[in-house]
């Protein structure tokens, strides 16, 4: 649909159908509250996030345990061969099998704690998701039309209209570092 030069009106060329453009903003204004504002859907979201953090977290700890574990035994390896209690060969056949998963569990470490960043981070951009959705709706009526289109574009899969009827489909919820990039512009320097 597009916006004649001079209509208040816009309209399809192909099937003509028509609606003002107060009108088309204002509906997109309450479904624009109403996709943000689904709690099931969003604590539903904030749930999985928070039991993703906890059970990776629980498994970098137990990554965590396992390197110590590892050590203490090269550890105790390398006691026994120092006291003379076993072979330089009986010392290298314990020793380099653990030295090898120490490597391989000291490899994996780096990657386990920055998926726990990540999903720290997500956590918290989920609240400011929240917020800034609230502060979208609210700074809506104020904001200029290009950034009003900037917004509805990125959010809009697409808008249906038939008769007497609008349907808009959302694409999902954008991330905050989105959200907040729309919204640089509209807070007071």
């Amino acid at each position: 649909m597009y916006v004649r030069a001079g209509s208040p009106k816009y309209v399809c060329r192909k099937c003509c159908n028509k609606i003002p453009i107060v009108d088309l903003e204002a509906i997109f204004h309450q479904e624009m509250k109403s996709f943000f504002a689904q709690p099931k859907r969003i604590a539903k979201h904030l749930q999985e996030a928070s039991r993703n953090l906890v059970e990776k977290s629980a498994l970098l700890d137990t990554h965590k345990r396992e390197i110590q574990k590892v050590r203490e035994e090269m550890h105790q390896t390398h006691q026994l061969y120092l006291h003379k209690q076993i072979s330089g060969d009986g010392f290298r056949d314990l020793y380099a099998p653990a030295e090898e998963r120490l490597n391989q569990l000291q490899t994996e470490l780096p990657k386990l704690e920055a998926e726990v960043d990540f999903l720290r981070v997500n956590k918290l951009s989920a609240d400011d998701i929240l917020y800034e959705a609230n502060s979208l709706y609210d700074k809506w009526p104020k904001m200029p039309l290009e950034t009003k289109r900037k917004i509805a574009e990125s959010l809009v899969e697409k808008i249906v209209i038939g008769e007497g009827e609008i349907d808009i489909n959302f694409s999902s919820i954008p991330s905050s570092g989105e959200l907040c990039k729309n919204q640089q512009g509209l807070r007071p320097g």
